[in-house]
């Protein structure tokens, strides 16, 4: 998924997210989304219930520690 449709889900979800072409000089387009995530400000005890929150609005399964194996 392109860099700007996940900024776009993660925005709709309440998450601050930036792609980092924003930052690029070169205007380089990289062929995975790269994405600068920030926790300033954000308690470490939410920290881990945003990160759900996130791959839940991007479609992604959390591998539950009960069910992965070694």
């Amino acid at each position: 998924m392109p860099e700007k449709q996940l900024q776009q889900l993660a925005f709709q979800a309440g998450i601050g997210i930036y792609p980092l072409s924003d930052y690029r000089l070169d205007y380089f387009e990289s062929s995975q989304a790269q994405l600068s995530i920030g926790f300033g400000g954000i308690p470490v005890h939410v920290i881990e219930q945003s990160i759900e929150q996130l791959m839940d609005c991007w479609g992604i399964q959390k591998n539950h520690p009960s069910t992965t194996t070694k």
